[in-house]
């Protein structure tokens, strides 16, 4: 019988039990039917199943020199690549051996090569070599790294003259209203320059060094530090760039030809501006 016959004949045995398939039947199930349809039943099972194994044994019989000739040929097959791999190792070996002839000869080439070059070269410099650059003094390196370090830290310094002093001051508010009647609220350090006089010159007012987080910021606070002529509790109060003695020593000469020029041409305003003064016509604006 063949797999569709037998398929369907199980089909229909379930079928006469009530079931869908095999997998719902039992031995309860199948004692159920009449004697003679078991009978039956069993007979037709037996015929399929040898039948079933004299088609296995003549499906193996005519497998077997198949399977026989399938393994010859995977014999013939593995012995092959053996082969193959063996000349491709020798192959490879041979050109290895010839590779590292040719690197060697060409190493050896370019060494003497090189070797020449360098020769020929260091002659030529060695005969044209300019003298030797003056050596910088160590000391003349930390001089000019120290006025580095002054340059940038006076960029962001700014000197406040005017400003009453008192015994007990609160020196960080006094000058944080002075920046607030110029619209300006910086982080900044303060501390008074000089020590504390007495008798008749502790009348004077000891000028204040303010350092703020960056140059753009004390440039910012200087340019608006001409509002503070307009204020009512700061109008003696000025403020100036942190010079250098040399700057400082410059900036005099500014003021005095300033003042003589005053004199000179009444009528004028002057001031002073990148380090030159200039003046403009009429009263001040």
């Amino acid at each position: 019988m063949a797999i569709p016959d037998t398929i369907e004949w199980i089909g229909n045995i379930c079928a006469a039990l009530g079931k869908e398939n095999v997998s719902q039947l039992s031995p309860f199930i199948c004692m159920k039917p009449r004697k003679d349809d078991i009978g039956k039943w069993l007979c037709d099972t037996l015929n399929n199943l040898q039948q079933t194994c004299v088609e296995y044994q003549n499906f193996r019989a005519a497998a077997e020199p198949v399977h026989l000739e399938l393994v010859k040929s995977q014999k013939q097959v593995i012995e092959l690549q053996a082969e193959l791999l063996v000349c491709k190792n020798e192959q490879l070996a041979c050109k290895n051996e010839q590779l590292q002839s040719l690197q060697s000869s060409v190493k050896n080439t370019v060494e003497e090569s090189l070797k020449a070059e360098f020769d020929t070269y260091s002659s030529k410099l060695q005969s044209q070599a300019p003298a030797p650059a003056p050596v910088i003094a160590a000391d003349t390196i930390k001089s000019f790294v120290k006025t580095v370090v002054e340059e940038e830290d006076r960029s962001r310094s700014l000197m406040v003259f005017g400003l009453a002093e008192g015994n007990k001051e609160n020196l960080s508010d006094k000058i944080s209203a002075v920046f607030q009647d110029i619209g300006e609220k910086p982080r900044f350090e303060a501390y008074r320059l000089g020590a504390l006089g007495s008798g008749e010159d502790k009348k004077k007012i000891r000028p204040v060094k303010v350092t703020v987080s960056s140059s753009m910021i004390a440039s910012q606070i200087l340019s608006k530090s001409r509002k503070l002529k307009k204020t009512v509790d700061h109008a003696s109060v000025f403020i100036c760039p942190d010079r250098s003695p040399d700057q400082r020593a410059k900036h005099r000469e500014l003021i005095l030809e300033m003042r003589a020029r005053e004199k000179a041409e009444p009528t004028k305003k002057f001031f002073i501006k990148r380090g030159a003064v200039f003046s403009v016509d009429g009263p001040d604006t």
